[in-house]
């Protein structure tokens, strides 16, 4: 333990070997913690099918024999838009106060997809609506995969 005062602190060790290891760790593991496993080909055509459907109001559900039911409902999908959304807010990214401006569109029957393009923060606001459905989609897609060819065999 670092005594009090002291200019080490998290990262910053003395120990070259553990430095090391903590950095290659860091190139591997994604923000989270979550090791980034590649994707099969089934499993990312379930991920981009889901995803779409989630997007469109739909709750992805499925149950693997002997396992309980799994799923990903669109009020979750709508809390993670929702937390992107306000962290960008917090962030100072919605220098014009389009966030109050597309309520008020919408309130008088003006919606605008640039406003809501423009708060999700890219020029693709779209691909912003699926990288966030496939988030939480992509923990369940390998049992999704598992899931469905087990209902095909039925």
């Amino acid at each position: 333990m670092a005594p009090i005062g002291s200019t080490r602190g998290p990262g910053n060790t003395n120990n070259p070997a553990l430095e090391a290891i903590m950095n290659a760790a860091a190139k591997v593991l994604p923000p989270t913690g979550t090791p980034n496993i590649p994707l099969t080909n089934p499993q990312r055509l379930w991920i981009e099918n889901s995803s779409d459907l989630l997007i469109q109001g739909a709750d992805i559900k499925f149950k693997r024999r002997g396992h309980p039911e799994r799923s990903v409902t669109h009020a979750e999908y709508l809390t993670a838009l929702q937390d992107h959304l306000n962290q960008r807010q917090i962030d100072g990214e919605d220098r014009e106060d389009l966030f109050a401006q597309l309520v008020l569109g919408n309130f008088f029957g003006r919606a605008s997809g640039s406003l809501a393009g423009y708060l999700i923060g890219t020029r693709h606001p779209r691909g912003k609506l699926f990288e966030i459905a496939e988030g939480l989609l992509r923990p369940l897609a390998a049992d999704g995969v598992i899931a469905d060819f087990e209902d095909a065999e039925l």
